[in-house]
C-alpha cells in the first residue's frame, strides 16, 4: 500500500474586508512550481468557484480537475485507513499540521447526510485539502 508525506498544510483565511484572491492562489502555485521547483503532478479544486482556475492552470500545462471529498465517503474512509495503518507522515515543525490535527480530531460522521463533517465550532478546510490530495494521488495517473 502507498505511503504519504504531508510536508505542508495550511488554509487561507479571508480578512474581514477582502476575499481570498484566486489569482494570488494561482500565482503561489506557479511560484511553488517554478521558483521552488516543487514537482506538481496535478492540481485539484473542490468545485467552489474553481472553473476559471482549472482552465487557466490547465492552459499552462498543469493536470487539473475538480475533486470533491464531500460527494462520497470513500475519500475520508481512505484517509482514515491510511492514518490507522501509519501510512502518513507529517512534517513535525510545520505549524499547519497542528491545525490539521485539530480538524481531523473534530470530524464526525453525519449519518443523516452520509457525510463526514465538522461541528459548527470547527472547520475542515485543511482536512478536506489533505484528504483530497491523498485521494487524488491514489486515483490519478499523470504524465
Amino acid at each position: 500500500m502507498p505511503a504519504f508525506a504531508v510536508p505542508l498544510a495550511f488554509t487561507l483565511q479571508p480578512s474581514k474586508t477582502h476575499n481570498v484572491s484566486f489569482a494570488d492562489v494561482r500565482a503561489w502555485i506557479l511560484r511553488l512550481a517554478n521558483e521552488f521547483k516543487f514537482n506538481i503532478a496535478s492540481i485539484t479544486y473542490d468545485g467552489f468557484q474553481s472553473r476559471e482556475s482549472i482552465q487557466i492552470l490547465s492552459g499552462l500545462g498543469f493536470h487539473t480537475y475538480a475533486n470533491s471529498v464531500d460527494k462520497s465517503l470513500q475519500p475520508y474512509e481512505y484517509l482514515r485507513d491510511c492514518l490507522y495503518e501509519g501510512r502518513i507522515t507529517f512534517a513535525p515543525a510545520e505549524p499547519g499540521v497542528e491545525l490539521l490535527r485539530r480538524e481531523l480530531v473534530g470530524l464526525e460522521m453525519r449519518q443523516d447526510r452520509r457525510k463526514v463533517d465538522h461541528n459548527p465550532s470547527f472547520s475542515k478546510d485543511c482536512a478536506d485539502a489533505v484528504c483530497g490530495a491523498l485521494w487524488a494521488a491514489t486515483r490519478v495517473r499523470t504524465r
